[in-house]
């Protein structure tokens, strides 16, 4: 990933995606914002005394990636596997309006001019883009949301909506708590070993710890993505760990509650 600094604003983006003309994408940081206190500075969770921070810090954002402030539009997670085809009808829901919708995990569109959003301190960010139809997704995929396969979801759902196909897709997988950062207990491990015929693969027991295991999100999300037919070399995965990266993250297994959150943002230009 490539870290970037506009007017103060650190935000990322992927390597896969700087020559794609026709959209803007990011993953914020938590740095130049205006937030305070466990929420320092750039956070976009709204909590008691961030109501006046939070739009302040979307708006800076926005800026300086060049997304459409007036056009934020948003997810409503609940670590379910459900994908909304969003349209302008939804531009602004969630954010200057109220959601008509609930327990939606995954985003997709082909039209331009709606800044998606989801938002993360951990679970894993995964952008598609259909470069023939030009239409993309934004999925919010926690183990929860991993173990259920949301990613395949957002890919059948984009098959069913604007014709997609896996070939044309790029796909990038951005922060999340890494590999040796998310220790579960043993009914998780049993889950995915059940699941996927490949999870050992992505997955170990703690060295060291009894009855501890540790899993790749990341390598389990790539991995569907091939399996549905999307070229590895159009799958860009960050190594970024947000557990383990304080100077630019916000991480729920860090901090618990007592934290702010990032944001995966994609607008169609």
């Amino acid at each position: 990933m490539i870290e970037k600094t506009v007017d103060g604003v650190t935000y990322l983006e992927f390597s896969l995606f700087k020559d794609i003309s026709w959209i803007k994408h990011c993953f914020s940081t938590r740095i130049g914002g205006v937030s305070e206190g466990v929420y320092e500075s750039l956070n976009f969770v709204f909590r008691p005394g961030e109501e006046k921070n939070v739009p302040e810090n979307y708006r800076r954002l926005c800026e300086a990636v060049g997304l459409t402030y007036s056009a934020l539009t948003f997810s409503d997670q609940k670590h379910g596997t459900n994908i909304r085809h969003i349209t302008r009808h939804d531009k602004g829901k969630g954010f200057y309006l109220d959601k008509d919708y609930g327990n939606i995990d995954g985003i997709i569109t082909d039209e331009a001019g709606i800044a998606m959003t989801t938002f993360h301190a951990d679970c894993t960010p995964i952008y598609l883009m259909d470069t023939e139809n030009r239409a993309i997704g934004l999925v919010h995929s926690g183990w929860r949301g991993t173990a259920d396969r949301i990613v395949e979801n957002a890919m059948k759902e984009m098959a069913k909506e604007f014709g997609t196909k896996p070939k044309n897709i790029l796909a990038a997988i951005g922060p999340c708590v890494g590999y040796e950062c998310f220790q579960v207990d043993y009914p998780v491990y049993e889950e995915f070993m059940g699941k996927f015929d490949y999870a050992i693969k992505y997955s170990m027991e703690e060295p060291g710890v009894r009855d501890k295991y540790l899993i790749d999100l990341k390598g389990i999300n790539k991995q569907m993505l091939m399996d549905m037919g999307v070229l590895e070399k159009n799958i860009e995965v960050s190594t970024e760990c947000t557990k383990c990266d304080d100077r630019l993250f916000f991480s729920h297994r860090r901090s618990g509650f007592e934290r702010g959150s990032m944001v995966a943002m994609m607008e169609i230009i």
